[in-house]
């Protein structure tokens, strides 16, 4: 099989970002910021050549790839597997609004990294890593192509990335991570953050 590069990235930024609130699955748009760091990506891949481009179905995406990539939207491929971890009823609530309404041992559930535990209606962490590594792999495994993209979520890229191999405790909004595909096996090789 030949060698592939993957290059990942995050969304940029949201309001919803902004404000602390769970986006999880709901369709939260790009911002101006986010807009601007989107674009300046554009500096990033001007020297890459990119055969494919996949992207969550979820409208911070799909922007952040065609402003990135300077492609129009029917040139990305809609992938729903790539989506944000689902958060269930915590959709929407910020850290404060979790806490009032579920308690502090359900948000300490979830940021201690329960793999198991869940919102309400949402998945585990767990159920999400399966679903966006064996996206990822299907995507990657699926194209002749040896050069892909791939606009995701920052969640699920950390577990996907974790999974991998490579540790990483926040990903900023259009982060970059360069990855080779050899002999079915991941491997990160470089990171990338625009300036803005």
């Amino acid at each position: 099989m030949n060698k592939k590069k993957i290059y990942l990235f995050r969304h940029g930024s949201t309001d919803w970002n902004l404000e602390g609130r769970f986006q999880g699955h709901r369709n939260v748009p790009l911002n101006a910021d986010g807009i601007a760091q989107a674009q300046a990506l554009q500096n990033y891949f001007l020297h890459k050549t990119i055969s494919s481009i996949y992207a969550s179905d979820l409208s911070r995406a799909q922007d952040t790839a065609a402003h990135a990539l300077g492609v129009s939207l029917d040139q990305i491929r809609s992938v729903v597997g790539l989506r944000e971890i689902h958060l269930g009823a915590a959709e929407g609530l910020t850290k404060e609004q979790i806490v009032e309404k579920y308690g502090d041992s359900v948000w300490h559930r979830w940021v201690i990294g329960d793999p198991h535990f869940s919102f309400e209606n949402g998945e585990t962490k767990v159920q999400a890593a399966q679903r966006v590594g064996n996206c990822i792999r299907k995507v990657v495994e699926a194209t002749n192509h040896e050069s892909i993209a791939i606009c995701s979520h920052g969640f699920v890229l950390r577990l996907f990335l974790t999974d991998i191999g490579y540790k990483i405790e926040r990903i900023a909004n259009c982060q970059v991570f360069e990855i080779n595909y050899s002999q079915k096996t991941f491997s990160t090789s470089a990171t990338y953050s625009p300036s803005r």
